[in-house]
């Protein structure tokens, strides 16, 4: 290997780290937005990058790899980085929304920096299984067993069967319902007293309300006392005005009703993915921005601002606890790595859709140590979002295929005969790929660590709407640039439908239906009749 050439691609590699920590520590930009600025912008860099490589001796055919390389650090850089703001300003990446509840809660426990260190090491541990492992992917695939097209043919059921794990997966909740079985009780007239003990309802336990009938039924009817409306059960018509009920207390779990409402989020939230990738969207003719994908604001609607409107209200940092290096737990790095390469290697499934089938299919941890079993799942969120990042340039590499919208970049970048060099094995674009990995990985982990240590020291107690604001400004004044109006609108419904998980109570997963559900059709075939009419 010529040794300038490796000293030009890692300088590259270290402007793509600094690119990698810009887009991880300010929420709502991600690399993805980066990589397609670098993409639109490569006409005009390449002149310049061309007399670089000419007055270094380097051949001038070598400055699309460096681009590329760049932004190979960053997507990785970013993937470590991205934990921060996500434990300390509230406003997480897609990648790792699963771990915002754990982190956050070690947070206020003044543990923030030790969620950090452990996603940092989740990262490091992911990034180099998934480096190891991109050898063993090569041989794989050219081993001539047609695997890749079999896998190609299970894309559209894996698809499925991933969107059905993020639905049934909030059935381990649900809400308690509490009713008065009054049908072997009584139901008598009362006087609208007021009756001052906190009443908890027990399954089988004796049950007195009273209160005023709000809506009559034949069967069940509601009534409104002084500590909210409960459900009552009778056989005759109940009498107007107050009454008090004697009877017992009915519990049950509507565990149904979380599923329902992920359902919708993902069909709701799947309709606008396809709308915006298919359909002509509204003001398209009056201005359109820079052409830049409509993904952006699609995406930043449904993750990055919810996140940054909801952190607004957000307490400020309590003071926190500095303390050692935390040890990686390899069991659960190595189950993110799984995730990764699921979310990595297939189209439409992202990290955090890796996650949540991990923790659906994994057994449930038997720890007492709260503290201990969130770090353990910080660990398995960070090892799938990195080592997702580092099999999504597998995928590249050997497929030709570009799952990421950097990758994707990287593709149009290289053009045929840049992304044939990279498919051979061994090769010179091959190992500076994989070079670009593992230097954007051990600089991540450090920077990781050292930013989240400032942030201890600095932002315990400071008030962080301001530069929320600042974001949700900087990344709306964006989506109009790169979209134009069309952009700004599909913003403003994205928005209101990413606040929806939130306030419902269901996990923000569900919205990854605005990838999964057009691509499910896409794979399927399914043109259904008012998917034909959005489409135009």
């Amino acid at each position: 290997m010529d040794l300038v050439l490796l000293a030009l691609a890692i300088a590259f590699v270290l402007v793509g780290c600094g690119t990698g920590m810009l887009t991880g520590l300010v929420p709502g930009i991600h690399v993805n937005t980066v990589a397609l600025l670098l993409l639109t912008s490569y006409p005009l860099l390449a002149d310049g990058i061309g007399q670089l490589c000419a007055c270094l001796g380097v051949a001038e055919g070598n400055a699309p790899m460096l681009v590329a390389v760049l932004i190979v650090a960053a997507t990785v850089v970013h993937s470590f980085i991205d934990f921060i703001p996500s434990t300390f300003l509230g406003a997480p990446d897609e990648s790792n929304a699963l771990s915002v509840l754990p982190s956050h809660r070690l947070l206020l426990a003044g543990k923030g920096l030790q969620a950090v260190q452990a996603a940092a090491m989740g990262s490091l541990v992911g990034a180099l299984v998934s480096l190891l492992f991109i050898p063993v992917l090569f041989v794989i695939m050219s081993s001539g067993l047609a695997l890749e097209t079999s896998m190609d043919l299970l894309v559209p059921f894996l698809l499925i069967a991933v969107s059905c794990v993020l639905i049934l997966s909030e059935a381990r909740g649900g809400h308690l319902r509490a009713s008065i079985d009054a049908r072997q009780g009584s139901v008598d007239p009362s006087s609208g007293g007021i009756c001052l003990l906190r009443m908890v309802p027990v399954e089988g336990e004796p049950a007195v309300v009273s209160g005023r009938v709000l809506q009559a039924g034949r069967k069940r009817s509601i009534i409104h006392g002084v500590q909210g409306d409960w459900q009552v059960l009778h056989r005759r018509p109940l009498p107007s005005g107050f009454i008090t009920v004697r009877g017992i207390w009915k519990v049950v779990r509507a565990w149904w009703e979380k599923p329902l409402w992920a359902l919708f989020v993902f069909l709701i939230s799947g309709l606008l993915g396809f709308t915006a990738m298919n359909a002509r969207l509204p003001f398209s003719d009056l201005f359109h921005g820079w052409g830049q994908s409509i993904l952006f604001p699609l995406l930043a609607g449904l993750f990055g601002i919810p996140a940054l409107l909801l952190a607004l209200s957000a307490r400020p940092i309590p003071p926190q606890d500095a303390v050692e290096k935390e040890e990686a737990n390899g069991g659960a790095a190595l189950q993110g790595a799984v995730g990764g390469f699921l979310a990595g290697w297939f189209p439409g499934i992202t990290s955090t859709s890796g996650t949540v089938m991990l923790t659906a299919l994994a057994r449930r941890g038997r720890s007492r140590d709260r503290d201990a079993e969130a770090k353990r799942f910080i660990v398995m969120v960070s090892s799938v979002g990195t080592s997702s990042a580092v099999f999504s340039i597998a995928a590249l590499a050997i497929s030709g295929k570009g799952r990421t919208g950097a990758m994707l970049a990287v593709k149009q970048l290289l053009g045929s005969e840049g992304l044939q060099a990279l498919a051979s094995f061994p090769s010179l674009s091959l190992a500076l790929v994989m070079l670009a990995v593992l230097i954007a990985s051990v600089l991540g982990f450090c920077a990781t660590t050292g930013i989240a240590s400032l942030f201890v020291r600095k932002m315990a107690g400071a008030d962080l709407r301001p530069f929320n604001l600042a974001i949700l400004a900087f990344v709306t004044v964006l989506a109009f640039l790169f979209t134009g109006l069309p952009g700004l609108l599909l913003l403003a419904v994205a928005v209101l439908v990413g606040l929806l998980p939130p306030r419902i109570g269901i996990g923000r997963v569900h919205l990854t239906g605005s990838l999964l559900l057009p691509l499910i059709l896409f794979f399927l075939g399914l043109r259904l009749p008012m998917l034909d009419w959005l489409g135009g």
